[in-house]
């Protein structure tokens, strides 16, 4: 189960940890909710929601359909967290955790980030939100980190730099063990942390 201090301390860890200036991680809330509505539209691919105390997102097809309507309430089955830049909001994640016989599994369903030269964790956030689900996965004794549906194929190929791999293809599920993961977040972040005794906004990637 991911309780509220569970959650609270990997936010800690994972601000000192990357000690990137001016990022500040919380819990996602109606405040974050309220800063990403505020996104022009050319900027957001999900809808996020905040409603009746819970996080909930919402997708569409390319025709205008609707396509799904997720919910993550504080169960304790929800990882779900927003990264800050000072007071601009820079991105959202939202992912779950359920058990299975080969112990728990955390899933990522949905990240956006902000996709504007403000944002100043552009290129960093997937690290961020990496390492906090690791960060949450340790407390838990999680060795099973999952992306769920990545949009397409070079979005998957873009998290296989985080020693992900194809485990269902017609679905483009893919997960990485926990040991190989920790390896390369060490590696990442060391590089970030390079980047952030600059001051400079990292870049190498735009995710």
């Amino acid at each position: 189960m991911i309780t509220p201090d569970i959650l609270n301390a990997a936010l800690q860890k994972t601000t000192a940890l990357l000690d990137y200036p001016g990022m500040r991680l919380t819990p996602v809330d109606a405040d974050s909710i309220a800063a990403q509505q505020k996104w022009p539209d050319r900027y957001k691919y999900f809808r996020w929601l905040w409603q009746d105390g819970a996080l909930c997102v919402e997708e569409d097809n390319p025709d205008g359909t609707f396509k799904c309507h997720d919910s993550y309430p504080a169960d304790g089955t929800s990882l779900s967290f927003a990264v800050w830049f000072g007071q601009i909001l820079c991105g959202l994640s939202a992912s779950r955790m359920y058990d299975t016989k080969n112990g728990p599994v955390i899933e990522g369903h949905f990240r956006e980030s902000w996709k504007d030269q403000r944002n100043m964790l552009r290129g960093i956030f997937t690290i961020v939100c990496e390492h906090l689900s690791a960060c949450v996965a340790k407390s838990i004794s999680c060795d099973d980190l999952r992306i769920c549906d990545p949009l397409n194929e070079k979005l998957a190929a873009f998290y296989a730099r985080f020693s992900y791999t194809f485990t269902d293809p017609p679905t483009m599920a893919v997960e990485a063990p926990f040991p190989c993961m920790t390896t390369t977040l060490r590696r990442l972040s060391a590089a970030l942390n390079t980047s952030a005794r600059k001051q400079q906004p990292h870049k190498d990637v735009d995710a």
